[in-house]
């Protein structure tokens, strides 16, 4: 290629590069109807400024040699600080020749599938899986100890929680798991005296496993996660993307 495009610029090293990256930018722009179900999941916060910001993005390749692959771990940082540095970030403020480039070094298709930006005036904490592939960020009405913020981002990581507590669950979605409750206990026979009694303790039991501040936590599971915070701090939101 190199010898070609040296050919066609007439030994002109400038040109012949100008050439190259024309090139190579009509190659990428081929390779963007490939599907990308690999990649790594990124996180990058400014905590200096108030409210402080945070950001996770899942970046995305079509194999999983690429997304352990130096170069692509690279972009994906350059990337996500080109959206912490930007207020209201869009995908529009990516820099699209760095995309295109990396597409052309890395030999595959590369997109981002989505980010989300937090910005929060408590305390942030985050966590990414040893394969790159699940990150969590979690928010704190104040700061707490750091290694208890890592561990319940942690938790977060490993249980998939929907929601921080029962109060945040719809109300639809509520009642339709206590009518779904009630069919079940009516047809195992269950007297109708008792039934809303079972609705109750099991609705309880499904609080705990969708809702983060009743979840028993993974490290001890006699207590909660709302019984492992500090009195008056509270879990104010979190954030879990996955690629697995």
């Amino acid at each position: 290629n190199c010898k070609k495009a040296l050919t066609e610029s007439d030994g002109n090293f400038d040109n012949a590069i100008k050439y190259l990256r024309e090139k190579g930018l009509a190659s990428a722009s081929k390779k963007a109807a490939r599907s990308t179900n690999e990649g790594r999941i990124f996180i990058a916060s400014e905590e200096k400024k108030a409210p402080k910001k945070a950001i996770i993005l899942e970046l995305n390749c079509e194999t999983d040699f690429v997304a352990k692959n130096n170069d692509f771990i690279e972009l994906g940082n350059t990337l996500i600080q080109q959206l912490l540095n930007k207020a209201d970030a869009t995908l529009e403020d990516i820099n699209k020749e760095t995309m295109s480039n990396a597409i052309l070094k890395l030999g595959e298709n590369i997109s981002i599938k989505q980010f989300k930006t937090v910005n929060v005036e408590g305390s942030v904490s985050s966590y990414i899986h040893s394969n790159g592939k699940i990150g969590v960020i979690v928010t704190f009405s104040e700061p707490i100890d750091p290694e208890l913020e890592k561990n319940i981002a942690m938790h977060i990581a490993a249980t998939n929680p929907s929601y921080v507590h029962p109060n945040d669950v719809n109300k639809e979605e509520v009642e339709s798991e206590k009518q779904i409750i009630r069919t079940q206990s009516q047809n195992e026979g269950k007297p109708e005296q008792i039934v809303e009694k079972i609705v109750e303790g099991r609705i309880n039991k499904y609080f705990k496993e969708i809702c983060l501040n009743e979840q028993p936590y993974i490290k001890d599971d006699k207590q909660s996660i709302k019984q492992l915070l500090p009195k008056n701090i509270t879990i104010t939101s979190f954030i879990r993307l996955s690629l697995v």
